[in-house]
């Protein structure tokens, strides 16, 4: 994350392993973040 911090493929995964640790405030925020780092990417799979 220090190298690349809107990196969105490492927004998803830390924000999928605060939801499944039951952090869902910490996991929302990162989700948010990685879908604004890269829109077409996670618009493009709903």
């Amino acid at each position: 994350m220090k190298l690349s911090p809107n990196n969105p493929d490492a927004l998803s995964n830390l924000g999928f392993l605060a939801y499944e640790r039951g952090n869902n405030e910490k996991a929302e925020t990162l989700l948010r973040q990685a879908i604004k780092a890269d829109k077409d990417i996670f618009y493009g799979t709903l």
